[in-house]
């Protein structure tokens, strides 16, 4: 009805979620008009979900009326938590209203896109959008620097800005071959530790030291593992695996002085035959300083198949190499195992020639330096001595003698005068005489030698009345050079000093002014004395220019027999001076 006279009630209602206030109203008379008997209202009897609230809210139990004393459980999409959780329908007066107004707030949680690598330093679990919180890297399984992550919203999504975490996960422990032993045994390895690997059962793996490494530009790549040799490593893509190391088996050892050749054999024949590479490898094993110079020679090779032989050339002769045999798995690798390795000692070979020094003629000394062992160990020196004459065909003396290694000098005994020798020297070591060094020199004439049982002169067969006499005469030995003449001298001097005047080297020859003084009767050569004969003396005769004048009746004299040595411009006669006689008689001829 649109009208209601005074008097009547009119009972009221509201909406769904109110109630009339006052419910009943009554029509009244106030003077000339009629008037209701309250101002009815409509009162909030249940609590509304507004329409202006937060779009994201999520309700445990979704309704459009909620009544007084209700609680609402509220929720929000990934990333926001309601604030507040829980919300109560609560009378305001007389009206139902909501204990607080709710709203999605962004939060970031342990969950979402925090990093799993990181633990933070606060004990909180949930950072409202804006805050930061300062994070490290998990020690046991990552490395890196602390650094803080900060709670951000972007286009309504709410996440962690991690952009300054550097964590590096760390290697852990591969799982490849269950034979493998790793020392150390750790669940994680840091960068650029490492750990070596080993097999049980007598197996080798296919290697032996690995490192942890960063792999690539970034700080947020994985390491890798990886092999580093130098200098230089390699990512390791296949597994590691144990397979059985190959056993060498020495043969025969064949050793010269540059030669090394030892022969092998391999087993078993899986590891021989292409699952390892196998290198044979011959170096010098010691200093290459020191009196014997060295080069460093390696000499490689490899080996194939069950069976062979490792030979190593141009080596040192008695030198120590080391014979290595290395092994590699898997193939592809180079070889770093050793699988076999001796000491071997070239053999000894004859030495290089002595360095001599200039020979003294003074002291009659040879002298050398001392060899040193770099092709054998010196055992001692040979010398032979070869002495010829080149004014004798006939005559030749040899003589070969050793001495031990730490003499370095000999006396030339004897030492002959007038000789041509040839002096060789070698050094000795067990593979037999080396290259000679060699003195080559003549000595020098000396005065004639005087045989011992020469000690003076005899004349007989004196004949007055032909002014002649007999002196007999032998030639003397060539033990000190040449003999070229043989001078008679003649002294009819009475003063006892013919002995002195023979000994001038300028004698005339007979002079009838100078008969009673000395003077050169005859000059025989060498080789017209062949052996004893007998000389008239005063014969009268003429021999190469010089006249044998007969003796005189009535005086006396000495007959004189000098001996003339000369070689080469060097003329001695006998014995010790330029002239001297080599004895004398006298002889009283009376006629």
């Amino acid at each position: 009805m649109q009208f209601y006279a005074p008097g009547e009630l009119v009972t009221l209602s509201c909406p769904a979620g109110y109630r009339p206030s006052p419910p009943v109203i009554k029509c009244v008379r106030n003077g000339s008009q009629a008037v209701w008997s309250e101002t009815p209202t409509c009162q909030q009897e249940k609590c509304e979900i507004s329409r202006t609230w937060d779009s994201g809210l999520q309700f445990a139990h979704e309704g459009q009326f909620y009544a007084l004393g209700d609680s609402v459980t509220l929720n929000c999409s990934e990333g926001y938590w309601p604030s507040p959780p829980v919300i109560k329908c609560v009378r305001n007066g007389s009206q139902a209203v909501w204990s607080e107004i709710p709203a999605c707030r962004g939060v970031c949680t342990m969950a979402g896109n925090w990093p799993s690598s990181v633990s933070a330093a606060s004990a909180r679990t949930e950072f409202a959008v804006g805050e930061s919180v300062l994070v490290t890297c998990r020690p046991e399984q990552y490395e890196g620097s602390p650094a803080w992550v900060r709670c951000t919203e972007t286009a309504g999504h709410v996440e962690w800005d991690t952009r300054n975490v550097s964590c590096v996960e760390k290697c852990p422990r591969p799982q490849w071959d269950p034979r493998l032993r790793f020392v150390p045994d750790q669940p994680f390895y840091g960068q650029n530790e490492h750990t070596t690997l080993s097999c049980s059962g007598g197996f080798q793996p296919s290697l032996s030291v690995i490192r942890c490494v960063r792999w690539g530009q970034t700080r947020s790549h994985w390491n890798a593992w990886s092999v580093c040799a130098w200098g230089a490593c390699r990512r390791i893509t296949e597994n590691v695996t144990c397979a059985v190391t190959p056993r060498i088996i020495p043969g025969s050892l064949e050793i010269s002085p540059t030669t090394i050749k030892l022969h092998w054999t391999c087993e078993p024949p899986k590891s021989c035959q292409g699952s390892w590479k196998i290198r044979a490898q011959c170096q010098l094993d010691g200093p290459l300083s020191g009196p014997c110079q060295r080069q460093r020679l390696t000499r490689e090779q490899p080996l194939q198949g069950l069976d062979g032989t490792v030979t190593c050339s141009s080596l040192h002769p008695f030198t120590s190499y080391r014979v290595t045999i290395f092994g590699g798995y898997p193939a592809t690798r180079s070889p770093s195992t050793v699988l076999y390795r001796q000491r071997v000692t070239t053999s000894e070979t004859a030495p290089d020639k002595p360095e001599i020094e200039p020979l003294d003629l003074s002291t009659k000394t040879l002298k050398w330096k001392q060899l040193l062992p770099c092709k054998g160990a010196i055992i001692g020196y040979q010398l032979n001595i070869t002495a010829r004459r080149e004014y004798n065909s006939d005559f030749l003396e040899v003589k070969a003698l050793r001495v031990n290694q730490s003499v370095t000098k000999y006396l030339l005994q004897p030492w002959r005068h007038g000789t041509n020798y040839t002096v060789t020297i070698q050094g000795l070591t067990a593979a037999g005489l080396g290259q000679a060094s060699h003195w080559d020199f003549e000595t020098d004439i000396s005065e004639p030698d005087i045989p011992t049982n020469i000690t003076a002169l005899s004349i007989y067969s004196i004949s007055p009345s032909s002014g002649t006499a007999l002196l007999p005469l032998q030639p003397f030995p060539e033990l000190h050079g040449p003999i070229r003449e043989y001078q008679i001298i003649v002294s009819a001097m009475q003063n006892g000093s013919e002995a002195d005047t023979c000994r001038s080297p300028g004698l005339q020859p007979f002079n009838s002014s100078l008969e009673r003084d000395v003077y050169l009767a005859a000059v025989l050569p060498a080789h017209n004395l062949t052996g004893p004969t007998d000389f008239v003396l005063g014969n009268g005769a003429r021999h190469y220019g010089y006249y044998n004048a007969p003796l005189r009746p009535h005086r006396n004299y000495t007959a004189f027999v000098r001996v003339v040595s000369r070689w080469k411009q060097v003329a001695l006669d006998s014995p010790g001076t330029l002239t001297a006689p080599l004895g004398f008689v006298s002889s009283q001829a009376r006629s």
